[in-house]
């Protein structure tokens, strides 16, 4: 279900996208999707926006590239599986 929102959002835009319209695109059930989409808003992977008549909208968090640490060890794990 991820990347079916990350297909149809992105982090500027609030765009609206029922919660009926994935589940039938999935083959989910509606309650599912409800869940999952809570679950997604609760750890801001997505923002909730505002109502458009009794849909609401949604977009994608803006995530900050972070520069690795000084620590060498650090950096490999970017690369490499961490021990």
């Amino acid at each position: 279900m991820l990347r079916y929102f990350f297909g149809k959002l992105d982090s500027e835009n609030f765009i609206h996208l029922p919660q009926t319209e994935i589940a039938e695109a999935l083959g989910l059930q509606k309650s599912h999707v409800s869940r999952a989409v809570k679950l997604l808003c609760d750890k801001r992977i997505i923002i909730k926006g505002p109502k458009t008549g009794r849909a609401i909208t949604y977009r994608r968090v803006r995530f900050k590239v972070m520069r690795p640490l000084q620590n060498p060890d650090y950096a490999a794990c970017f690369s490499t599986p961490c021990q």
